[in-house]
């Protein structure tokens, strides 16, 4: 199975990430945050769905609860300003999931 995101892409609106597995492809869609997109949200993303298959959650559940958690974590976030032209960096605080 592969995971394609699309938080670089898609709409001012929503974001489209693609999942193929078997054959598939599943568009999986969901509204965009407003404000920068900040740096690290892929790597949030993608330790967040490791964490949930490791509790048994099926690939499926694991994804579409670490997108929805990543969006929370954007809007709920404290942005830390770019310094030498890096991009802002996500800072969150714990959650239990």
């Amino acid at each position: 199975a592969v995971l394609v995101t699309g938080g670089d892409a898609g709409t001012e609106v929503c974001v489209r990430d693609f999942l193929f597995r078997d054959g598939c492809v599943t568009m999986l869609e969901a509204p965009r945050v407003p404000g920068p997109s900040p740096h690290g949200t892929g790597c949030a993303l993608t330790a967040s769905i490791t964490a949930l298959l490791a509790r048994g959650r099926s690939l499926e559940a694991a994804i579409m609860t670490a997108r929805e958690w990543v969006g929370r974590a954007i809007a709920a976030a404290t942005i830390l300003g770019a310094v030498n032209g890096a991009r802002p960096r996500l800072v969150v605080g714990g959650d239990k999931e």
